[in-house]
């Protein structure tokens, strides 16, 4: 888990991520909104046992941003 979250915190080509204490937000780069809906619905699904990542839609319903929470265990803690 701590590898998905230094890589989230870094950013990437597909979206910027601001740090909210433990906690991130990010949200898509120009021209990659649709490359950000795929990798936060994959951290939805494929990363529901590391983080809770919660998305944020415009009124037309597109991601605009998402919330990113890790799960802390007593081992992490």
């Amino acid at each position: 888990m701590i590898n998905l979250l230094k890589s989230i915190g870094k950013g990437s080509v597909i979206f910027e991520a601001q740090p909210l204490g433990k906690c991130w937000v990010i949200s898509p780069k120009d021209g990659q909104e649709s490359a950000f809906v795929k990798f936060v619905d994959e951290l939805t699904v494929g990363h529901c046992d590391k983080v809770v990542a919660q998305p944020v839609t415009d009124a037309l319903g597109r991601y605009v941003r998402a919330v990113v929470v890790p799960f802390e265990t007593e081992a992490s803690s």
